[in-house]
């Protein structure tokens, strides 16, 4: 499951990964955690429509203080989301937050370092509970070991499924690396594991 010389490359690199001299495809789960902190309620995300917007969205779009590029915003939204649904306080969050922005390299002009700072962090995330208000009690209150475990059960019947179907597979997180044309098996798995 863990630990895979695979998980430890980036993106770029595990396209050139080739399975019984196959080309490979990695599919993933599309915002993994929220998903299931829905689900932890009863609510099917798919099936919303989040605070002040008249179709489905990517659960990480949230407006964004200060940041006018969509993808570093959305970068910014998922990793303090995905950080407040795992610490179990705000204080918590904002520091694995700033750990983990710095452990990913990416690079912002000095007109944002103001962002990183708790006050500033604080106020995006009331926007993000404001954008997920049907879960925002989860938030901050360590569920995310919880939704960790959920995750490592989805991907294991993912594992068993190609396992009795003879078919190699890798998994990275929430994502995983099948050999090019056999993604149809892959995506129906992960609809049965999730379900």
């Amino acid at each position: 499951f863990y630990g895979g010389w695979w998980q430890k490359i980036s993106e770029e690199f595990r396209k050139d990964i080739y399975l019984d001299n196959r080309p490979t495809r990695e599919i993933d789960f599309t915002a993994l955690h929220p998903i299931l902190a829905y689900a932890e309620k009863g609510i099917n995300y798919w099936e919303t429509k989040p605070v002040g917007s008249n179709s489905l969205t990517d659960p990480y779009d949230i407006p964004t203080i200060g940041i006018k590029d969509k993808k570093i915003a959305r970068k910014f939204n998922k990793l303090l989301f995905l950080m407040s649904l795992n610490a179990d306080t705000e204080t918590d969050a904002f520091k694995a937050f700033n750990n983990e922005w710095r452990k990913k390299g990416i690079k912002l002009p000095d007109t944002y370092n103001d962002l990183f700072k708790h006050h500033s962090l604080k106020e995006q995330l009331e926007r993000i509970k404001e954008h997920h208000y049907p879960i925002r009690d989860l938030i901050c209150s360590g569920v995310g070991r919880k939704l960790m475990n959920i995750d490592s059960q989805i991907t294991e019947h993912i594992i068993r499924d190609h396992i009795e179907r003879r078919i190699p597979i890798l998994t990275i997180h929430d994502s995983y690396i099948v050999p090019f044309g056999l993604e149809d098996g892959l995506l129906k798995a992960m609809k049965s594991a999730t379900e």
